[in-house]
């Protein structure tokens, strides 16, 4: 929280600083509790985007597994207890999981079709997961 109780946008880019902590989700978490101040705008960036990484990941399992393995990747990615946590955390783990999925999502779809557009999306993807987390280096070596 006191990342985004920084007094300006000014402030709060000195503070993402100083704390070694990629800016893009703590930024999501200031527009959030510009609606309120209280620790249900804290965490539905983090809620919200546990969502949208459920999906991508039965979405990118559809692909890859077929409607079968979907239903099995998104059964154990909603049920599992850490990332049940963690979405409830006001972290930038769920944002680091969407933009992941993503990512991968993209450079498979590049890899098997080609194509500017979905190389530009892989890059999009790719550029908001290293930002969202430092961790993600470690997804770009097992892509590479």
């Amino acid at each position: 929280m006191l990342l985004t109780a920084a007094d300006g946008w000014q402030a709060f880019w000195q503070r993402c600083l100083l704390a070694h902590q990629p800016p893009v989700y703590f930024g999501l978490v200031k527009l959030s509790v510009m609606f309120g101040r209280n620790e249900f705008f804290l965490r539905l960036p983090t809620v919200l985007l546990g969502l949208a990484a459920l999906g991508m990941v039965m979405y990118l399992m559809g692909r890859l597994a077929g409607q079968r393995g979907a239903l099995y990747g998104g059964a154990v990615f909603a049920l599992n207890a850490k990332l049940i946590y963690h979405t409830q955390e006001a972290r930038p783990y769920a944002l680091m999981l969407f933009a992941t999925a993503a990512s991968i999502h993209f450079f498979v779809a590049w890899l098997d079709h080609g194509g500017r557009r979905r190389l530009a999306a892989y890059a999009a993807a790719t550029l908001l997961a290293c930002y969202s987390h430092v961790i993600y280096v470690v997804v770009l070596l097992g892509q590479i």
